[in-house]
């Protein structure tokens, strides 16, 4: 492991090697059009859907309809209208190196150089989010806009900077982006706005009528297929426990479950696997530092990292997008940040060690 701080130039160049290694193993998922899922996937119905809409065809709604372009999508559509799918894929790559910075930056106010390092090295790694980096999904210009934006408007404290991000942000996930404001709380009042949020969050979905698609019946069904998923939960039963439950299941991100080999979504097990046994060194840590919430708020740096992950992966709940991959990668920096900063305190001991290997071994005998 290398034992000093990363230059830009460093991080650039380790940024583009990780690119072409995971670029050489994935690109066979893709079809000659570059879609990952053909004509099932949104990524079909965006690019489609551009070649016939103007400027004006823009809808002021939080949720990506079939045929409309909504703030959910507007971004990607002002990108590949200005400057071509070319152009595209060159912000997203430019906004990817410079997130990587972001997020070594980030790292250096609470993580010695060696567990920095390694925090890098393991975002680096983790395929399953090339996987969406390679595609027309906007989950990746998400991530990297909200690390860049988490840094220069919380470490680097940059207002210019801030709010040229913000903005796109905003038009990519409208709530995401507002909640990426919140750990400016002091977390004396951390809980109680969390507790006044929920019930707002709900009921806005019912005030809004365009909200009303959210809670059409394919969408029930797909919730009710990823209830049953849970173990003692065959009958798909949302309990009074199980969603806290599911709280903790978001916090950690443990192994994705596979439910049929022929579902089109499931071409890309194999790799949504293999980065989960990746992760399976995060889940130990992240468990531990979870039962000691309230000395991570008491630690202005560090504390901006719990708030977002507890907000996102609460978030990620309500809006039912749980088990979804794709909709987890958005707080996967702040996982890698917590775990390392637990590690970092306690070294990888006996109690992460052990919690791997135990991991490790119901996986496989599963």
């Amino acid at each position: 492991m290398i034992r000093y701080n990363l230059s830009f130039l460093s991080i650039v160049f380790l940024s583009l090697t990780a690119l072409l290694i995971q670029y050489f193993f994935l690109n066979g998922f893709y079809d000659e059009n570059n879609f990952l899922f053909s004509y099932y996937g949104d990524d079909y119905n965006y690019i489609n859907n551009f070649k016939n809409l103007k400027y004006s065809d823009i809808k002021l709604s939080g949720l990506a309809k079939e045929g409309v372009i909504t703030p959910y999508n507007a971004l990607l559509f002002f990108i590949i209208n200005f400057g071509g799918i070319y152009f595209y894929f060159f912000v997203e790559f430019l906004l990817f190196v410079l997130s990587n910075y972001c997020f070594y930056k980030t790292s250096q106010t609470f993580l010695n150089i060696k567990y920095r390092n390694w925090a890098l090295i393991f975002y680096l790694i983790l395929p399953l989010r090339y996987i969406w980096l390679f595609s027309f999904y906007k989950d990746s210009l998400i991530l990297s806009l909200s690390i860049i934006f988490v840094y220069v408007f919380y470490f680097k404290k940059d207002k210019l900077l801030s709010l040229l991000t913000f903005p796109m942000l905003f038009l990519l996930r409208p709530i995401f982006s507002l909640i990426f404001l919140l750990g400016k709380l002091n977390f004396k009042y951390f809980f109680r706005f969390i507790y006044i949020f929920i019930p707002i969050f709900i009921l806005s979905f019912y005030l809004l009528s365009d909200y009303l698609y959210f809670f059409r019946d394919e969408r029930i069904l797909v919730v009710y297929e990823k209830l049953q998923e849970f173990p003692l939960n065959e009958s798909g039963v949302l309990n009074p426990i199980l969603p806290f439950f599911l709280w903790i299941i978001t916090l950690i991100q443990p192994l994705y479950r596979s439910t049929d080999s022929l579902l089109i979504w499931s071409s890309i097990n194999t790799v949504v696997k293999f980065d989960a046994l990746i992760k399976l060194a995060l889940i130990t840590p992240i468990c531990h530092g979870l039962l000691f919430f309230r000395n991570h708020l008491k630690q202005p740096n560090f504390s901006i990292v719990f708030k977002l992950l507890c907000s996102l992966s609460l978030a990620i709940l309500l809006g039912f997008l749980f088990l979804t991959n794709r909709h987890f990668i958005i707080f996967l920096p702040w996982q890698i940040l917590f775990a390392l900063y637990m590690i970092n305190k306690n070294g990888f001991n006996l109690m992460y060690k052990t919690g791997f290997l135990i991991l490790l071994i119901f996986i496989f005998l599963n």
